[in-house]
C-alpha cells in the first residue's frame, strides 16, 4: 500500500483536483470586472435613453426680470429755479445746385360768399276771432236797414226753421196719408159692419200717436172714440201691431224739421175714412 501522506505531484493534478489560491482569486476578479463593467455599460445606455426626457421635466425654466433705470443726461447742472430750455436744432444746410422737391402749398379755393335769399315776411294766420267780432259788428251796424215785418212761420216754430206755416202745414198732411195708407194694409175691419156703417164710425175716430226714431208706436190713445166697440177695437189692434213688440215699422220723414216735429210733437191722425176703402 502507498503512504498516504506521499506528496501529490503538481504536474499530474487531474481536473477536480485542488488549484492553487492565488489562480482561484485570479478568476474571482475577472468575473467580478466583467460584471462590473457590463452593469457600467448599461447604465450609461439607460441613462441616455431617458435622460433627456428627466432633464427636461426636472428644469424648470426662469424668467429674467430687469428693472428700468434712468440714466443722468449729460450736460451742465442749472439752478433749480430757471425753466428747462428745449433745444433749437441747427438748420439744414442749403445747397445751391439742390433741387426742391417740396411741393408748393396751394392755396385754398376763396370761398364765395352765400347769397342769401331775402327772407318773406311771415304771412299771418286768419284770426278767428278777429273775424267773429267783425260779423258782429256787421250785424249790429246801425246804419244797415232794419226789416220789421214778422216772418213768415208757426207761432210753435223756432227763428232758425225755414218752413213756413202754410208749407209745414202740406208736408203734415201729405206724411199723415202716407202714414194712413201703411196702417190700412194691416187694418182688418169687422165683416159684421156694412159699409154706410164704417163710413160713418170712421169720420168720428182720432188717435194720438208718438213714434220713435226708428218707426216703431210708442205710445197712442184715442182722442175720440166711434159708437162702435168692435170698431175701437180693430184700431186698437192695428196700433199694437206697430208696436216694439209687433215688430212692424212706419215710415219716418226725410225732412229733418218735419221729422224733428214729429218725434216731438206726435201725430193726431184723422180721416180715417179714406183707408175703409167704401
Amino acid at each position: 500500500m502507498r503512504d498516504l501522506n506521499t506528496q501529490i505531484d503538481p504536474g499530474r493534478r487531474g481536473p477536480y483536483e485542488a488549484r492553487e489560491p492565488n489562480q482561484v482569486m485570479m478568476i474571482v476578479g475577472i468575473i467580478t470586472s466583467i460584471l462590473l463593467h457590463g452593469s457600467l455599460v448599461g447604465m450609461i445606455v439607460w441613462g441616455t435613453m431617458r435622460g433627456g426626457e428627466d432633464i427636461q421635466e426636472e428644469i424648470e425654466p426662469k424668467m429674467l426680470e430687469f428693472e428700468n433705470v434712468e440714466l443722468l443726461a449729460l450736460g451742465e447742472k442749472k439752478p433749480p429755479n430757471q425753466l428747462p430750455r428745449m433745444a433749437n436744432p441747427a438748420p439744414p444746410e442749403v445747397k445751391e445746385d439742390a433741387v426742391n422737391l417740396a411741393k408748393p402749398k396751394e392755396k385754398p379755393p376763396e370761398q364765395k360768399p352765400e347769397e342769401k335769399e331775402e327772407e318773406k315776411p311771415p304771412q299771418e294766420k286768419p284770426d278767428k276771432r278777429k273775424e267773429l267780432l267783425k260779423g258782429l259788428e256787421n250785424l249790429h251796424n246801425p246804419n244797415r236797414p232794419i226789416n220789421t215785418d214778422v216772418p213768415e212761420g208757426s207761432e210753435q216754430g223756432v227763428a232758425q226753421g225755414t218752413i213756413t206755416d202754410a208749407a209745414m202745414a202740406n208736408l203734415m198732411g201729405t206724411y199723415q196719408a202716407k202714414l194712413l195708407e201703411v196702417l190700412g194694409k194691416y187694418w182688418s175691419i169687422p165683416s159684421t159692419l156694412s159699409d154706410a156703417e164704417i163710413n160713418e164710425l170712421a169720420g168720428t175716430v182720432a188717435v194720438y200717436v208718438r213714434l220713435s226714431d226708428s218707426g216703431h208706436v210708442v205710445s197712442y190713445r184715442f182722442r175720440s172714440r166711434s159708437a162702435n166697440d168692435q170698431f175701437n177695437a180693430s184700431i186698437d189692434r192695428l196700433m199694437r201691431r206697430f208696436q216694439v213688440s209687433g215688430g212692424r215699422k212706419l215710415p219716418v220723414p226725410n225732412n229733418p224739421e218735419v221729422r224733428k216735429l214729429v218725434l216731438k210733437e206726435g201725430l193726431n191722425l184723422k180721416n180715417w175714412k179714406a183707408i175703409t176703402g167704401r
